[in-house]
């Protein structure tokens, strides 16, 4: 339980420190919801990559591309 605390905090804390402005946020969402990394920052980049967290915008993109093809799929059927 507390390594799952530890791992929170250290996500928050790097969330906070890469986020300051209302472009980084937008570069910051794309990135994770659609995993399209080209408009984060090289700062920001740089401290997901320190952090270990980095690969979580290609898994999420990834399950964000997957949602939307079966969206796609479901929707041409009817």
């Amino acid at each position: 339980m507390i390594f799952i605390q530890i791992m929170n905090l250290l996500i928050e804390k790097t969330i906070f420190n890469s986020v300051r402005t209302e472009s980084e946020l937008n570069a910051f969402l794309n990135a994770i919801l659609l995993g399209n990394k080209n408009m984060l920052s090289s700062k920001q980049k740089q401290t997901f990559q320190n952090s270990g967290t980095l690969h979580l915008f290609a898994v999420s993109g990834l399950h964000i591309g997957f949602i939307y093809l079966i969206i796609k799929f479901i929707s041409i059927e009817h």
